[in-house]
C-alpha cells in the first residue's frame, strides 16, 4: 500500500494561549466629528470659539489662503508640536478637501484631546460657502 493510501494518525491539537494569557486588544479608535464651513463659521462667532488648525503645507496656503485667525502647523509637525495645542479648547482642523485633517483629528483624539473635529470639505467648502480668505 503506497503511503499517501494509509490513514493517517491522530495527532495532539497545538497548543493555543487562553484568552486570559492574550494580550489586551487596542481601544477602538475614537470616531471623528465633522462641521460644515457654516458650522464653522457660528462656532467662531461663539463666545467660545474653537481653535482652528490648518495642516496644509506652506506653499497651499497661498494659492488657497486661510480661515483668519486659524493656527498654521503642516500635518508633519504635528506630532512635534502637540504642546503648541491646547487641550481645554475644541480644535477644528481643516485642509485644502478634508482627508488630511481628518487623519489629524483622529490622531488628536488618540492622543487624549477631547473635543477635536474635522472641516468637511476643506478651505474649499470654505471658500465656496463664501466666506472668504
Amino acid at each position: 500500500m503506497f503511503n499517501w493510501m494509509k490513514p493517517k494518525k491522530k495527532e495532539a491539537p497545538i497548543a493555543t494561549r487562553s484568552d486570559s494569557n492574550r494580550p489586551p486588544a487596542e481601544p477602538p479608535t475614537p470616531a471623528v466629528g465633522e462641521v460644515s464651513a457654516a458650522e464653522l463659521q457660528a462656532l467662531l462667532k461663539s463666545p467660545t470659539p474653537p481653535l482652528v488648525l490648518d495642516v496644509r503645507e506652506a506653499y497651499e496656503l497661498t494659492a488657497d489662503g486661510l480661515i483668519p485667525g486659524s493656527v498654521h502647523i503642516p500635518m508633519r509637525f504635528i506630532p512635534n508640536r502637540l504642546s503648541e495645542l491646547p487641550r481645554d479648547r475644541p480644535i477644528v482642523a481643516y485642509c485644502g478637501v478634508g482627508a488630511r485633517s481628518y487623519y489629524v483629528a483622529e490622531f488628536l483624539l488618540k492622543q487624549g484631546y477631547g473635543e477635536v473635529k474635522n472641516l468637511r470639505g476643506g478651505i474649499i467648502a470654505w471658500q465656496a460657502a463664501n466666506f472668504g480668505k
